[in-house]
């Protein structure tokens, strides 16, 4: 699907990280593992943008739920 003068296509970008469910976690870590294997060639992926949120008291600090998605997988 092409927008405005026909040769720009439409992308999304992802807020995640800052959900502490046990689904929220494993939608994240889902999106993480997936972007870091790339697609079926190993190419690294362009779209979507994805933006991991950082939180104090979230996933910031060791003692926190979701450190091991953040920080934990530096």
């Amino acid at each position: 699907m092409n927008t405005r003068k026909g040769c720009e296509n439409p992308y999304v970008t992802f807020n995640f990280g800052l959900d502490t469910s046990k689904k929220g976690r494993r939608v994240a870590f889902l999106m993480l593992e997936a972007y870091e294997q790339g697609d079926d060639r190993g190419n690294p992926f362009i779209f979507p943008n994805m933006v991991f949120k950082m939180k104090s008291g979230v996933n910031r600090e060791e003692d926190t739920e979701n450190y091991d998605l953040g920080y934990g997988k530096l």
